[in-house]
């Protein structure tokens, strides 16, 4: 499902990721370890379409993830980064509408309702964002990097046992690994969580 080839990204003479390569199948859960520095970040923001590598091959879905393919790819992976990112003046129902939005799901209404039931935020779906715990933020961010039906998913997060118990639960919710009665699985591909206290079938 995802596939890097020798993907080598370098910064001026500096080579950050130096051609790396592994592959993910479907709804396979894996870990990139690594100390600092180690170059994490920038594969995972290679991964998610947000940077080239300087030479090499990503492909997802049997699609080579190119300046021509990126925007369409890109509205397929979920992206989470350690900082929530929320507008704090929006309620947790409109932070996941806005991106909803931005992702252009046909269903949004559906999508959202999907996941303020999976990851249990119908208590604070009238909530502003700005008002939320921080492990509570990061539930929501999770919920709106997962927003898809079908999708990459990639995350980076250090030891927390909110967001840690957040991405159990996403992980063994029937609601995300059993295909719905319209037959569309909501998560069909990775989901990928990126630093070493993260749960993984595979490091």
């Amino acid at each position: 499902m995802i596939s890097a080839q020798r993907i080598t990204r370098r910064f001026g003479s500096r080579a950050v990721v130096d051609e790396v390569s592994f592959e993910v199948s479907k709804s396979e859960i894996v870990a990139l370890l690594g100390p600092n520095g180690a170059g994490k970040t920038t594969t995972m923001r290679m991964l998610a379409g947000l940077i080239a590598p300087t030479s090499g091959a990503i492909v997802i879905d049997g699609v080579a993830l190119t300046r021509a393919t990126s925007a369409a790819l890109r509205a397929r992976i979920g992206f989470l980064t350690e900082s929530p990112g929320l507008w704090d003046r929006l309620t947790v129902r409109e932070n996941l509408g806005t991106y909803a939005a931005l992702y252009g799901l046909a269903e949004p209404d559906r999508a959202i309702d999907r996941a303020i039931d999976v990851f249990q935020l119908s208590g604070q779906a009238s909530t502003r964002a700005a008002e939320l715990s921080k492990g509570m933020r990061q539930k929501v961010a999770l919920a709106r990097a997962l927003l898809h039906h079908e999708q990459v998913a990639i995350a980076a997060f250090k030891s927390s046992g909110n967001l840690r118990r957040a991405a159990t639960s996403c992980q063994t919710s029937s609601s995300l690994l059993e295909a719905p009665k319209d037959g569309m699985p909501v998560m069909r591909i990775p989901f990928e969580t990126i630093h070493s206290s993260s749960p993984s079938e595979r490091a």
